[in-house]
């Protein structure tokens, strides 16, 4: 399975800074979209302090890193912590689909959720960094995926309200349901309504508390496939049936640039940042 990626983010029209970062970063199978609160200063940090986090969580391959099993017996390179679960791919443990595969599904969503984890963990303390209550407003949203291309599934983990959607045989599906009010009745119940409102008013967020709950889950992964991660400077903007639209089109670039041109048309109010995945079979 190939995949096919691209990112970026705009400042927008109307705001001086920018809060968001994104990551994409193919050779570790790792996309995240970052949105940033505070004041502009610590808002930025605070949504770099994330992607770096995640970045480096997925970029070592030893015991030290988050959700990884413990250090191998045997070997080490990019693919050790496979060989940890018996799983390495085109090995006869791997070939069996049936419960291997749903293992190695759980043991990744696990690891993704404990780095988003240790990113809330960095945000706090560099909030939080002079030892006072409460010593700056510093927090940010994120969605992180992380897709092999030797796998069939796709891991997410996201915490506040930037977004993951996937367009399927021309139906798109929000994956994620935002921390607020709104998202709030969809943690547990299926599908979240493409309509869902947008609010700044959070219920969640990296950086917030020494603690966070993280939202995550996995899905199967088809040949033709396009995901989004987004923050709501677009997906606030851009309603879905023109995300739908837009995500039908072409190239993965072809597709993130005409995104961020229709959230600009359409105002531009906030910054705008968007990674595209898309599936070549």
């Amino acid at each position: 399975m190939r995949f096919e990626s691209w990112s970026k983010s705009d400042v927008g029209l109307v705001r001086e800074s920018n809060q968001d970062h994104v990551g994409c970063f193919p050779h570790l199978s790792l996309y995240v979209v970052a949105d940033g609160m505070g004041g502009h200063a610590d808002g930025e940090i605070a949504s770099g302090l994330a992607v770096e986090a995640l970045r480096d969580a997925y970029d070592r391959d030893d015991a030290t890193q988050p959700g990884r099993p413990p250090a191998p017996e045997r070997g080490a390179g990019p693919l050790s912590w496979l060989a940890r679960l018996g799983l390495v791919p085109g090995s006869g443990a791997a070939r069996d689909t049936g419960s291997r595969a749903g293992e190695l599904a759980h043991r990744e969503v696990d690891r993704l959720t404990t780095a988003v984890e240790e990113a809330n963990r960095r945000v706090f303390q560099r909030g939080h960094q002079d030892g006072g209550a409460v010593t700056r407003a510093m927090g940010t949203t994120v969605i992180a995926v992380v897709v092999h291309e030797w796998s069939q599934r796709l891991a997410w983990a996201h915490v506040g309200d930037s977004r993951l959607y996937r367009l399927r045989a021309g139906e798109l599906t929000l994956l994620t349901a935002d921390h607020t009010r709104y998202g709030e009745p969809y943690r547990e119940k299926r599908p979240v309504p493409l309509d869902l409102p947008h609010t700044n008013q959070l219920t969640s967020a990296l950086g917030v508390s020494p603690a966070v709950g993280v939202a995550a889950g996995s899905a199967d992964v088809a040949d033709g496939d396009v995901y989004l991660l987004s923050s709501d400077g677009v997906t606030g903007l851009v309603p879905p049936e023109q995300i739908a639209e837009v995500l039908a089109r072409g190239s993965a670039e072809t597709i993130g640039a005409e995104l961020l041109r229709r959230a600009l048309a359409n105002g531009g109010t906030d910054n705008a940042s968007v990674v595209v995945l898309r599936v070549l079979g």
